[in-house]
């Protein structure tokens, strides 16, 4: 049972991140994060997620001498990867982020994301349910 004793590890993992963060904070002169500002991105990021969903669901819906242009999981996962890539692009410079820092973070969350999936669901050691978004 390879894949419940990586999911073990995994949430041992979380759990010792999650105790060792509450022992620094207790330690700290102070909250560590009085300073800190995280940015989303706003609005733009909810109204281009919508136009993403669209964009891949028309992608599946589209035939090309009988097969279709996006079909399973690794071509939905490859098709959201990039429509969102160009999103995070898009709206980082729509905030006045230069264009090539722009890409290379789109790039790197991208990446991120892809990665996090692919171990959450080969820890788990099963494929997402029908209804999940990577397999619509």
């Amino acid at each position: 049972m390879r894949s419940k004793s990586t999911l073990v590890m995994l949430l041992s993992a979380i759990v010792i991140l999650v105790l060792g963060f509450a022992v620094a904070v207790y330690a700290a002169d102070g909250v560590p994060w009085a300073d800190l500002e995280i940015e989303v991105g706003g609005g733009i990021v909810l109204y281009w997620l919508g136009i993403q969903m669209a964009i891949v669901q028309a992608l599946k819906s589209i035939e090309i001498n009988g097969k279709r242009i996006v079909e399973g999981k690794t071509r939905t996962l490859l098709a959201n990867a990039v429509i969102g890539g160009i999103g995070l692009v898009l709206a980082a410079v729509i905030a006045g982020t230069p264009f090539w820092p722009a890409l290379v973070s789109a790039i790197t969350a991208t990446l991120a994301s892809v990665g996090l999936w692919e171990h959450v669901e080969g820890a788990v050691g099963k494929s997402p349910g029908k209804n999940s978004p990577a397999s619509m």
